[in-house]
């Protein structure tokens, strides 16, 4: 979706763990992914790998925003934090109380990231019909 900040991207929660659906954003010209969760439990790291990861990869800055407060016997730690397009967090995450993050960002760095990685240039797309060909294969 074009905003007047750039092209964004929306991940819900679950789906940041599946590599293909941020690189479908990037390859959709997103430079902003937005990944909006309600993590709870002691899954912080995981979730800074993974956020970190879709970012470098796909060479574009990534918001994830986590839920904070309990709930249903729940409890949402929050931790909402911005990586850039080198997977960099461009400040500390927030605590576990509702909070808001302000970070600039500069979408000029995402061509730079691109040049100097290769990640879209060297991509070898015929290996990858597997993919999409046997979706309904189930993995052993």
């Amino acid at each position: 979706m074009d905003t007047a900040c750039g092209k964004i991207g929306i991940q819900l929660c679950w789906d940041n763990f599946f590599p293909e659906g941020s690189r479908a954003l990037a390859l959709g010209g997103a430079e902003i992914i937005f990944a909006p969760t309600a993590a709870a439990y002691a899954s912080q790291e995981r979730w800074l790998h993974v956020i970190s990861a879709n970012a470098f990869v796909n060479n574009l800055f990534v918001f994830r925003v986590n839920r904070a407060g309990h709930d249903h016997g729940l409890d949402f730690y929050g931790g909402s934090f911005c990586v850039n397009p080198y997977g960099e967090l461009l400040a500390d995450p927030i605590g576990i109380q509702e909070g808001i993050s302000l970070v600039d960002i500069d979408l000029s760095i995402i061509a730079e990231a691109r040049t100097q990685s290769g990640f879209f240039k060297d991509r070898r797309m015929n290996l990858y019909g597997n993919l999409v060909l046997k979706e309904e294969q189930e993995i052993r």
